[in-house]
């Protein structure tokens, strides 16, 4: 037994050592570069940056329909309210609050139910707080006060934590980041940070401006917490401590600035936070990630009104306007000065409301190209996908069209070739096609089982000379392979991979943590791999190009 484990521990050391030796930083086309595609959609706008952003693909082309499931609305016979959170995906499941406080997982690909957990819900039924997802964990708030951490794999309830009243309604996205849970209550107009493996309280803060928290959820910023509120304040605080690093009054700066119900985003390139008000605004602001300083940096008027919370990506800002009152557009533009870019203008062609767009932009990032998802808000509520031009490639318009059922404050879910979403009839759907650079994928059918892929490699000979040390290192889960079935033992292992074998070895998990390096960047399927080893003091970058990735060969 002790002959064997050296043998391991030495066949272990030998190809990582060989892995090192071979690291160089290519270009990164397709799967190209990437050990496991389909990094999920973990929580409201993917991540704790509210980026937006993923290199899973996402369907561009040959758009249908692989499954719809119903689950609980307010009023069966003229429902109002369904499905009002976005879908998350992890796990090869797909995560939905409804109305009722029923919590619902199906199987990613075929819409087989498979577990659903009663939890509370009072008063007039609706749910407006997005979970989130972590570490097999689900972590939800529902309109009465109660937060749960539940088992991701079975829906059993962990925790169950009242931190408001039954009417104070938690209504903003719960974001997980480092550990804690943080989300805010509207009537009572307090924020709260919890511990997320025990669900006790670590900070509270009221609200010291008189505006409570409707949809306008935070976002981590280094070493703070960012959010707005109902009058128009942006607030930024330690987000361990709860103590206030600065406040902003956007009606100081413009009049005509009205309540915050977006959420925000933070771009850790340029320290800069942005978020939208009801006046139909865009702002930016940065923040210095050490002190919590706010500093106004420019405001552009984007329509009537505005709840779509920014995705930023390389230098453009994508944000929506417009309700179902007040049609809108999707914009894009200039993250530096706000100077719009290109807007899209969706078909008006409702007979009782318009096609606004609160929903926040979903961005895949894919054959070096980043493609557009969003939600039109009204009857004939429609998904969209635009390319970076602003040029529609498809659409798709649910089943409900026309009735009240038809309407939709959800955004849109996208990983590993599908997109997900959800209307207030309670119907969640699932899209798939063909996604950029790859054959079209066909949905299983529903009968089918999930079957586990088996431990071989289509191109791993018999007689290669790492054979048994790959297998070794699969069957520990160091090592996963590629989507396709291969493993590609001859090929370069990059620096990122390298990050991702070192933390499977050392049995760490990834964490919301943020690095700013110049070729690391959120929506990467390594950004939080690359963000946790360097957390851990496991990699470093090159100071001299601010990067990651670059190859020096020492």
């Amino acid at each position: 037994m002790l002959k064997k484990k050296l043998w391991l521990i030495f066949s272990l050391a030998l190809i990582l050592s060989l892995f090192l030796v071979s690291f160089a930083y290519a270009d990164r086309k397709g799967n190209e570069g990437n050990i496991k595609a389909g990094t999920g959609w973990e929580q409201f706008q993917q991540d704790s940056l509210n980026s937006g952003q993923t290199e899973s693909p996402a369907p561009t082309t040959n758009i249908t329909q692989g499954w719809r499931r119903q689950v609980q609305v307010d009023n069966p016979q003229a429902p109002m309210a369904g499905v009002n959170v976005t879908p998350l995906v992890a796990e090869n499941k797909v995560f939905i609050l409804d109305a009722c406080g029923g919590l619902w997982a199906f199987e990613a690909k075929t819409g087989a139910k498979i577990w659903r957990t009663d939890l509370s819900c009072t008063g007039r039924k609706f749910q407006l707080a997005t979970p989130a997802y972590h570490a097999r964990k689900l972590f939800v708030a529902t309109n009465d006060g109660h937060v749960y951490a539940l088992e991701a794999g079975n829906g059993n309830i962990i925790w169950d934590k009242v931190i408001a009243g039954k009417g104070d309604q938690l209504n903003t996205p719960v974001k997980y980041a480092d550990g804690k849970v943080y989300l805010g209550s509207w009537r009572n107009k307090v924020y709260y940070c919890l511990d997320a493996l025990s669900g006790e309280i670590l900070w509270q803060r009221p609200s010291t401006t008189g505006g409570g928290y409707y949809w306008s959820g935070a976002c981590v910023a280094g070493n703070y917490l960012v959010f707005g509120d109902e009058s128009a304040v942006l607030t930024c605080v330690n987000k361990d401590s709860g103590e206030l690093g600065d406040e902003k009054s956007l009606g100081a700066i413009a009049k005509e600035a009205r309540r915050i119900h977006s959420s925000v985003t933070c771009s850790p390139q340029t320290n800069r936070v942005f978020f939208t008000d009801e006046g139909g605004h865009c702002w930016a602001f940065n923040c210095n990630p050490q002190t919590g300083q706010l500093a106004y940096a420019w405001h552009k008027k984007i329509g009537r009104v505005s709840t779509s919370t920014p995705a930023i990506f390389k230098g453009k800002i994508y944000v929506g306007s417009g309700t179902h009152a007040f049609p809108g557009n999707l914009y894009c533009l200039e993250e530096a000065t706000g100077k719009e870019r290109w807007k899209f203008t969706p078909p008006d062609d409702g007979e009782s409301s318009k096609p606004g767009i609160q929903s926040s932009p979903s961005l895949s990032l894919q054959e070096g190209k980043v493609y557009l998802y969003f939600i039109t808000t009204y009857e004939n509520a429609t998904a969209y996908c635009l390319d970076d031009n602003g040029n529609k490639l498809w659409s798709f318009t649910g089943q409900e069209a026309g009735t009240s059922g038809g309407y939709t404050t959800s955004c849109l879910a996208i990983t590993d070739g599908w997109a997900y979403f959800g209307n207030d009839g309670g119907w969640v759907y699932a899209l798939t096609g063909k996604a950029a650079g790859q054959p079209k994928q066909p949905p299983p059918p529903v009968e089918a089982a999930a079957v586990s892929p088996p431990l071989a490699f289509s191109d791993l000979p018999a007689n290669h000379w790492a054979r048994e040390v790959i297998l070794e290192m699969t069957t520990r889960g160091i090592f996963q392979g590629y989507p396709d079935g291969t493993c590609r033992p001859d090929k370069v292992v990059t620096r990122a991979e390298f990050a991702s074998l070192l933390l499977r070895a050392l049995k760490l998990k990834e964490e919301e943590k943020t690095v700013a390096f110049s070729d690391v960047q959120p929506g990467n399927w390594f950004y939080r791999t690359v963000a946790t080893a360097y957390h851990y003091g496991l990699v470093e970058g090159y100071a001299a190009a601010a990067s990651f990735g670059r190859q020096t060969g020492k």
